[in-house]
């Protein structure tokens, strides 16, 4: 078996100015003040191989245009393209996006990304891509498989008694 490498970096992506969150149709104005801190973590994982970076961001998501731009931002820095490139999105309604948002405000019309906060995206993005890669050390990817009666289940199971 060949030897798997990890690595981990972390980016608060909160913006220090005010923006417009994404996702609830009837907020008409701009964040003002941070509760909980928004972050950006990515995982390069590489078994000598192949390259691959999971990316987690606290956003409602990604939408397919941006999301190829990344791809293409990621491959240019790193040199590791789509399909070997994961975003995953926390979908939490309290950071702004990086796509228009579907949702019209009545006095506002449809709500464009910040630039602001999509050149601080990616900045941060590509910084935490190269550090994870730069920071790949030998790791074990083990799995684990226990019972845990009703905490997890299909529900559409049928049962022996019906």
């Amino acid at each position: 078996m060949d030897s798997l490498q990890f690595g981990v970096a972390v980016r608060d992506i909160t913006p220090s100015y005010p923006v417009f969150l994404h996702g609830y149709a009837n907020r008409n104005q701009r964040s003002n003040g941070v509760s909980e801190p928004i972050s950006l973590s990515c995982l390069a994982l590489d078994d000598g191989e192949q390259q691959i970076l999971l990316v987690t961001c606290d956003m409602v998501g990604i939408e397919s245009q941006p999301c190829a731009e990344l791809y293409e931002l990621l491959k240019e820095k790193t040199g590791i393209a789509y399909p070997h490139i994961l975003f995953s999105c926390s979908h939490t309604h309290f950071a702004p996006a990086l796509h228009h948002d579907g949702f019209p405000f009545p006095d506002l019309g449809l709500v464009a990304p910040d630039p602001r906060f999509v050149e601080d995206f990616k900045t941060h993005l590509v910084e935490a891509a190269q550090e994870s890669i730069k920071n790949k050390r030998p790791g074990t990817l083990e799995i684990a498989r226990l019972r845990a009666p009703q905490v997890l289940f299909n529900r559409r199971t049928v049962a022996a008694d019906g």
